[in-house]
C-alpha cells in the first residue's frame, strides 16, 4: 500500500484542517487535545436507549479497514448526505461512541464512468498540494480560490475498468469568483466501487498537476 504526498508542499494542508490532536500543558482548554480526522457521514440512527445519534467510518491511511463510530445526533449534519466526507473534532468514549466538538462538511465526489478520450479530457489544471487515500476514498488537498464555489469530478477510463489497475482522472474546476488569494483547500473522491473490486490491485491516479514545473501528474495507490 502507497501513500503518496508532495513533501515540499505539505505543511500547508495542515494550516486549513488538522488531521492529528495537539496537546496543551498549561491545563488550559481540553479540547486542544482533541483529534479530528476525517469520516465518512453514515447518517442518524437510534442508540439502544432511544437517543438519536449520528454515525460515521474512520479509515486509517493506506488502511482498508473501517472503524465505526457513534455519537450524539449532530444538527449541523441534519440535512448533509449520506456518505459524504466530514472533518470531524471530538473526544473518544467508551467503545466506538465519541463526542462531536465541532464538523465541517468537505466537497465529495463520486466516481463516474467515462469513455477514454472523456475521462482524458477530465483535466483542469490544479495545483496539488498534497495527495493521499483512506479506504475507498481518494483526498485532495489544492490550492484554490479562496472564495466561491469550486467544481470537482472523477471519472474512471471504462476500458480500464475491471482490470488489474483502473485508470481515474481527477478534475477541480476553480470558481471564477477571485479574491486574489488562494487556500489549500480539501476535497474528497469516493472511488469505492472500482476499489472495492476483487479484481483491483491499484489504481492510477491522474491530475493535471501545475503546482511546479515537472511536478507529478500520476499517483499509484495499491492495495
Amino acid at each position: 500500500m502507497t501513500l503518496t504526498r508532495i513533501s515540499a508542499l505539505i505543511a500547508a494542508a495542515g494550516a486549513l484542517f488538522t488531521l492529528t490532536g495537539c496537546s496543551s500543558s498549561d491545563g488550559g482548554d481540553p479540547t486542544e487535545n482533541a483529534p479530528s480526522n476525517l469520516m465518512t457521514y453514515n447518517g442518524n440512527s437510534v442508540n439502544e436507549a432511544g437517543e438519536p445519534t449520528s454515525l460515521f467510518t474512520y479509515y486509517a491511511e493506506n488502511s482498508d479497514v473501517p472503524v465505526p463510530y457513534a455519537s450524539a445526533a449532530v444538527p449541523s449534519l441534519t440535512t448533509a448526505d449520506v456518505g459524504k466526507r466530514v472533518a470531524v473534532r471530538y473526544f473518544v468514549g467508551s467503545g466506538s461512541t465519541i463526542t462531536v466538538l465541532n464538523t465541517r462538511l468537505v466537497p465529495t465526489a463520486t466516481l463516474a464512468m467515462a469513455d477514454t478520450q472523456d475521462a482524458e479530457a477530465n483535466n483542469q489544471p490544479v495545483d496539488v498540494v498534497s495527495i493521499s487515500r483512506q479506504g475507498p476514498y481518494i483526498n485532495l488537498y489544492a490550492k484554490l480560490p479562496a472564495e466561491g464555489t469550486h467544481t470537482y469530478s472523477v471519472l474512471c477510463d471504462r476500458n480500464t475498468y475491471g482490470t488489474s489497475q483502473p485508470h481515474i482522472y481527477i478534475s477541480v474546476t476553480p470558481s471564477t469568483e477571485s479574491s486574489g488569494y488562494s487556500l489549500s483547500t480539501l476535497s474528497c473522491y469516493d472511488i469505492s466501487s472500482v476499489w472495492n473490486s476483487g479484481a483491483t490491485q491499484s489504481v492510477v491516479v491522474h491530475i493535471n498537476n501545475t503546482a511546479y514545473a515537472g511536478a507529478p501528474t500520476t499517483f499509484t495507490f495499491r492495495k
